[in-house]
């Protein structure tokens, strides 16, 4: 049988009243506060294409699915959307909870990986993937072919991604970006220090130190998939950053907590800022 999963705040009575009785009609509830995502000691993570991973060990010993987490972020995120019709208690609400969420992660993680601006990848790809992909041809590494449809158009009721902002070279131009197909083989290279792990061909290895010099990381982790030729490409990039002080790590919360409320709408490619 499936778990009722409330989030409330410590102080939350009604909640906890609202537990209390799914459990007296014998429906597994469980009640985790911010302060408990806070303070999650156990937070496992595995990275690949379709982003990074989750699973979440509290203190009392519960453990929330990679698809829990991903379902509590995007929760969170829809309340405190910009877009979204809510009251401001519960804005507030899901501000707070989704601050504990950014610090337990960044302050428990076993490898704290980001992605290039802000950890969305609790719940799907990093966003910005024009930004990546630029990163990743400047280091050497082959990237998907990637295009735009010139013709003004509405993807997925979106506004266009403005070209412009893309290439300035070319400053009046809109459209929807395509990219080459991609075959599910897929391994990941890993760049620890000045080591190279798993890289799928030696020609990358060099393209991959020059990654991790560019992004001045430690540890380094970039998948790659096959086109349908068969040759490699890297889709995405995720990377560990070392918090030196518990300010460092707050600092970045509220720095992260920005970028969210910038790109709840963003679609496959954002604008590079």
């Amino acid at each position: 049988m499936k778990s009722l999963l409330i989030l409330c705040q410590p102080d939350d009575v009604a909640a906890f009243r609202l537990a209390e009785f799914c459990r007296r009609r014998d429906l597994p509830t469980i009640v985790v506060t911010g302060v408990e995502l806070a303070a999650a000691p156990a937070w496992h993570v595995q990275t690949g294409t379709a982003g990074t991973m989750w699973r979440i060990g509290l203190a009392d010993g519960t453990v929330l699915s990679p698809l829990t987490v991903a379902g509590i972020y995007c929760r969170l995120l829809g309340v405190w959307s910009p877009y979204a019709f809510a009251a401001p208690e519960d804005t507030n609400y899901a501000a707070s909870e989704l601050q504990a969420l950014i610090t337990g992660w960044l302050r428990n993680a076993e490898v704290p990986l980001l992605g290039p601006v802000s950890p969305v990848q609790l719940a799907q790809p990093p966003t910005n993937g024009w930004l990546r992909l630029q990163q990743m041809a400047a280091a050497g590494l082959p990237v998907p072919a990637t295009a735009c449809l010139t013709a003004p158009q509405q993807w997925a009721g979106l506004p266009d991604i403005p070209f412009s902002a893309l290439h300035p070279e070319w400053p009046n131009r809109t459209g929807t970006w395509l990219q080459e197909p991609l075959l599910p083989d897929v391994t990941t290279a890993v760049a620890v220090d000045k080591a190279i792990f798993h890289a799928p061909d030696p020609e990358l290895i060099a393209p991959l130190q020059c990654l991790q010099e560019s992004l001045d990381a430690p540890f380094v982790a970039v998948p790659f998939a096959r086109n349908t030729s068969g040759a490699w490409r890297a889709v995405g990039y995720h990377f560990l950053l070392n918090w030196a002080t518990d300010e460092e790590c707050a600092a970045f919360v509220e720095f992260a907590k920005s970028r969210l409320r910038q790109s709840v709408s963003a679609s496959y490619l954002q604008p590079v800022a």
